[in-house]
C-alpha cells in the first residue's frame, strides 16, 4: 500500500563468489604445477617406458592412444586434485611437512570427539595439545623459509611482478561486493 509521499528506490547488488558452481562429482585434475625437475624427469621415463609409440593406423585412434598414456602417466607421477576443491590462496607457503602435521592435529582432534570416557578424554586432550602445538610450529617456520625465499626474489628485476601478484591476492580477499549500482525513482528531485 503505496502513498504519495512513498518514493521507489532500487538496489542492484552483485555480490562475487556469492553463487558458486556446484562441484563436479569423480572429475580430477593432474597437478601440472609439479612438473619440474625430478618429477619431470620421472614423467619422460615413464612416458617413453610405457608408451605404445610403434602403432599404426589411423592417425587419430594413434593420437588418443599417446594422449591416454601421457595423462596416466601423469596422473601417476604428478598426482590428481578434485576439480573445484578449496584450495588455500593465501597458503603459498604450504609444504609437506606442513600439510603432514595439520593432518595429525585434525586426527588427534577426530580422536577427542569420539573419546567416551572421562580417561580417554583427558589422555586423548593431551595428544591432541602436543599436535596441535606442533602443527602450529611448522606452520610458522614454513612462512618463515617463504618470506625469506621471497624477499630476495623482490629485490631483483623481476621483483616487481611478485609484489603486484601479493597486492591482488591481499585486494581479493578483503573484496565482497563486484559492484553496486542504484536506481532512483522519477520523481525524486536530483
Amino acid at each position: 500500500m503505496l502513498n504519495d509521499a512513498t518514493q521507489v528506490i532500487g538496489v542492484d547488488v552483485d555480490i562475487r563468489g556469492a553463487i558458486r558452481k556446484k562441484r563436479r562429482v569423480g572429475v580430477y585434475k593432474v597437478k601440472w604445477w609439479n612438473l619440474s625437475g625430478e618429477n619431470a624427469r620421472k614423467l619422460a621415463e615413464k612416458i617413453k617406458r610405457e608408451g605404445k609409440w610403434k602403432l599404426e593406423g589411423d592417425s587419430n585412434r594413434i593420437w588418443e592412444e599417446m594422449a591416454k598414456c601421457i595423462r596416466r602417466s601423469a596422473r601417476e607421477v604428478l598426482e590428481v586434485t578434485r576439480e573445484g576443491s578449496a584450495r588455500m590462496k593465501g597458503a603459498w607457503w604450504w609444504s609437506e611437512e606442513v600439510k603432514g602435521k595439520v593432518e595429525a592435529k585434525q586426527e588427534q582432534f577426530k580422536a577427542l570427539m569420539e573419546s567416551r570416557t572421562e580417561e580417554e578424554v583427558e589422555a586423548r586432550k593431551v595428544q591432541y595439545r602436543i599436535a596441535k602445538k606442533e602443527a602450529k610450529r611448522a606452520v610458522a617456520v614454513a612462512k618463515n623459509n617463504a618470506y625469506e625465499r621471497l624477499y630476495p626474489k623482490l629485490s631483483d628485476k623481476g621483483g616487481e611482478n611478485e609484489v603486484f601478484k601479493l597486492a591482488r591476492a591481499r585486494e581479493r580477499r578483503t573484496r565482497d561486493l563486484g559492484s553496486v549500482r542504484c536506481i532512483k525513482d522519477e520523481g525524486e528531485g536530483s
